[in-house]
């Protein structure tokens, strides 16, 4: 009893440093603070096959910011299936339309969702270790966090479905704000460059 309470322990001062990071790491950009996710949170979990989706909603696009498949980083302007894409039919934009998590912890519970009711068309492979959390600002899903295993089944916990979605509800605040920032200063950057080619005329 006592490992396991020190193992949560452990687990809960792991997040506590990584709120700490987002918070000192004011300006970080976006793709810093993806980097910071997977190297968190592959410290709680495995994390061999994980993905960060991002949506916008003003155009409906989902967009892949960082994945691994089998520990190997995937580069997602090259590699097949990873380019932006409509949001279409899938577990990601159901996770984005509901704003709710999926957890399946072994293939009778994924195949389980599948067959449910307005389920039947969602496409992908069906894993038997999934868990995906939306990035929520304010009433706005701004993307998924999603982490699964091909074979081995009671890979995940309801534990590490909470730790998770702690670490999604940081990661949007920071990416929220990354983004604010950094288009306040591209845009004072362009009214700069404006009033300088006045000035030249």
């Amino acid at each position: 009893m006592s490992k396991q309470v020190d193992e949560k322990n452990h687990k809960w001062r792991i997040l506590l440093q990584f709120s700490e990071t987002l918070v000192s790491g004011f300006r970080l950009r976006e793709d810093d603070i993806l980097k910071l996710i997977h190297t968190q949170a592959r410290k709680l979990m495995d994390m061999e096959n994980f993905y960060i989706a991002l949506y916008d909603e003003n155009t409906n696009i989902v967009r892949f910011g960082l994945a691994y498949v089998n520990g190997k980083r995937i580069d997602i302007k090259k590699d097949k299936g990873w380019q932006p894409r409509i949001a279409g039919k899938g577990k990601t934009e159901e996770i984005i339309r509901t704003k709710q998590p999926i957890f399946h912890a072994t293939k009778a519970e994924a195949k389980g969702w599948h067959a449910q009711p307005g389920h039947e068309e969602y496409v992908g492979a069906i894993f038997p270790s999934w868990i995906g959390v939306p990035m929520v600002v304010g009433n706005k899903v701004i993307g998924v966090i999603a982490t699964y295993h091909p074979k081995q089944e009671y890979l995940y916990s309801r534990d590490d479905l909470d730790i998770l979605q702690s670490i999604a509800s940081q990661a949007a605040i920071a990416l929220d704000n990354a983004n604010l920032y950094y288009n306040v200063n591209q845009k004072f950057e362009r009214r700069v460059k404006a009033l300088a080619t006045l000035n030249d005329i």
